[in-house]
C-alpha cells in the first residue's frame, strides 16, 4: 500500500497573516479609551478677577482640589442671578449662601476624596481682587474644621512691566 499524500492545496499559499483586522481593532480600542477617559480640570468662574503674584507656581494636578470662589464687594462680581450678599460659590458656580452650606460642600467633597489614595485633598481658593480677606478666612476655617489643611491660593503670574537692565 502506498502512502497517502496529505491534502495540499494545488497552489502553494503564502503563510503570512493579514494584519489589517488587528490594526482596525487597535484603532477601535484606542478611540474607546480616549472617549471614555475623563480629564480632571479646575473649573474657573470668569466673573472673578484674579490677583497677581510675582512668584507663583502652577498646580500640576487638579486631583483632590476642592474649589471655592470668594467674591469681592458689589453685585457686578457674581455670576448672573446670584444674590450680592453671597460671598462664596462652588467650582460649578453654585452659590454657597451661609457658612453651614460652605462647610457642608467642603465636607462632602473631602469625604469623597478621602477614599482615593492617589492624591491629597487640597482647598483651591480662588479669590477676587476686590474680595476682603474675611471671606477667605471663613473658607479656610471651614476647610480646617473638615480636615482639609492644605490651601492653594489661586493667582495669576505677574507680568514684568520693565525688563531687567544690565549694569555696564
Amino acid at each position: 500500500m502506498g502512502k497517502k499524500k496529505a491534502n495540499v492545496a494545488p497552489e502553494e499559499e503564502n503563510g503570512e497573516m493579514d494584519m489589517s483586522p488587528m490594526i482596525d481593532m487597535v484603532f477601535l480600542l484606542l478611540i474607546f479609551f480616549v472617549v471614555n477617559a475623563t480629564a480632571i480640570t479646575v473649573k474657573k468662574d470668569k466673573n472673578i478677577q484674579m490677583p497677581t503674584a510675582s512668584s507663583s507656581g502652577e498646580v500640576k494636578s487638579a486631583n483632590g482640589c476642592i474649589v471655592v470662589n470668594v467674591y469681592g464687594e458689589g453685585a457686578g462680581k457674581r455670576p448672573p442671578g446670584v444674590d450680592p450678599s453671597v460671598l462664596w460659590s462652588s467650582d460649578v458656580g453654585t452659590p454657597l449662601n451661609s457658612f453651614d452650606e460652605l462647610k457642608e460642600y467642603i465636607k462632602n467633597l473631602a469625604e469623597r476624596f478621602k477614599d482615593k489614595q492617589d492624591f491629597e485633598t487640597r482647598l483651591y481658593l480662588r479669590g477676587d481682587q476686590q474680595a476682603l480677606f474675611k471671606g477667605s478666612r471663613e473658607v479656610i476655617r471651614a476647610a480646617a474644621e473638615c480636615g482639609v489643611v492644605k490651601v492653594i491660593f489661586a493667582v495669576l503670574p505677574a507680568k514684568n512691566s520693565s525688563p531687567a537692565t544690565k549694569a555696564e
